[in-house]
């Protein structure tokens, strides 16, 4: 069953096809931001998607963010990395 969700009218993903995620620093010059402003990189079978906090509003990107959670149980990494990958 798809579990198709639409974030904004330019972005939207299939969660059944995402196997792992992780969340990937972001710097601004030479110093790393806070964790919460670090963007997502998505892991699906055979691609990769490079998602940037500043791509989505930020509405979208938590809901994104809060969907990826819920996918992944919580016993697997702090970001969804082991998740469905090694289920």
């Amino acid at each position: 069953m798809s579990n198709k969700v639409q974030y904004d009218e330019d972005f939207g993903l299939d969660l059944n096809q995402v196997v792992a995620w992780k969340r990937i620093p972001t710097y601004l010059g030479p110093a790393v931001r806070d964790r919460k402003d670090w963007d997502l990189e998505l892991y699906l079978s055979g691609n990769t998607i490079l998602v940037e906090k500043g791509s989505l509003d930020e509405e979208a990107f938590n809901n994104l963010l809060q969907d990826l959670s819920n996918e992944f149980p919580p016993n697997s990494s702090k970001d969804g990395l082991v998740g469905k990958a090694f289920e």
